[in-house]
């Protein structure tokens, strides 16, 4: 699942090249086609959300030792901006052992929100390499962030050979940059809040059906338990019609996450569905480590407005 996350942001990333280049932005396609959302859980949200400023500002950071295993070492370089991705921390990894590796960031948070990560560098034996690790523009706007204050990295080591991983951290390398202010994150307010249960929240903020691929539902979570967690859309059906509906999210024990379930534009035209009326799913939770389900969640139905 988490490879199928990395290959559709890199395709929205090829939209995104070409929405530059004519001139309009995915962004602003797609805000237009955004409707409200009620639910029949009773469980509104507050509008209670803070807004956050609109000026971006490019952050600077300390030279950090992010990774020092078994001769491979990671070191955060500088905070380096590129228009159409976005914003990445550039790193040098050295090869200080004799054998190959493939360096890995199996997971990364900015400023308490989960993103997709993009690190996959192979190092032959006694080599370096210079990679960035990008923060997406879009991802990042999703979650409200302008500037980037804390980046969490959870990183791991293959063999290239044998893909066998001799190495995952438990825990991330936490990188501060200039910006830095030491504030939490907020927990989201702002939509419907679907799930509430074993320390997971769930809210449903719109349905935008002029998505890059038909129509999107954006959804928050936040994990306050004590294990790492991965949520996924199950049973999905709009207006009574089955359909699939694909959201996963990876979420680290203590953060956060803005996530779009995505509805192809052909899965409603095979069921003959102009407007989106209600969508009806389920939510399964399970641990990452031990793949143990934590909950299956009752049917949440969605009224779009």
């Amino acid at each position: 699942m988490k490879n199928n996350k990395i290959l559709v942001a890199l395709v929205i990333l090829v939209f995104m090249v070409f929405a530059l280049g004519s001139g309009s932005s995915s962004s602003e396609s797609s805000s237009s086609g955004q409707s409200n959302v009620s639910s029949n859980t009773g469980n509104d949200a507050s509008s209670s959300s803070s807004s956050s400023s609109t000026k971006k500002e490019i952050p600077t950071i300390e030279e950090t030792v992010l990774l020092d295993q078994d001769g491979i070492v990671v070191t955060a370089k500088e905070i380096v901006d590129e228009s159409v991705w976005g914003q990445g921390i550039k790193v040098l990894i050295e090869n200080n052992s004799s054998r190959d590796v493939t360096v890995t960031a199996t997971a990364m948070a900015v400023n308490g929100y989960m993103l997709t990560d993009f690190l996959y560098e192979k190092v032959t034996a006694d080599a370096k390499a210079n990679a960035v690790i990008h923060c997406l523009n879009n991802e990042l706007e999703k979650a409200g962030i302008t500037n980037i204050e804390e980046v969490a990295i959870w990183f791991s080591l293959v063999d290239p050979e044998s893909y066998m991983t001799s190495y995952s951290s438990d825990e991330p390398a936490i990188l501060r940059t200039s910006l830095y202010t030491g504030a939490e994150a907020e927990a989201f307010s702002d939509g419907i809040e679907v799930i509430n249960q074993d320390g997971i929240r769930v809210v449903v903020k719109y349905v935008d059906e002029k998505s890059i691929w038909g129509t999107s539902v954006l959804i928050y979570a936040e994990n306050n338990s004590n294990r790492n967690v991965g949520l996924s859309a199950e049973n999905v059906s709009i207006n009574g019609f089955m359909i699939d509906g694909y959201y996963y999210a990876d979420i680290k024990s203590g953060y956060k996450s803005f996530d779009d379930m995505t509805i192809f534009s052909s899965s409603l035209k095979d069921n003959d569905i102009e407007k989106i009326e209600n969508i009806k799913l389920t939510f399964n939770c399970y641990d990452t480590d031990s793949y143990r389900t934590v909950f299956e969640s009752d049917y949440v139905t969605i009224d779009v407005e």
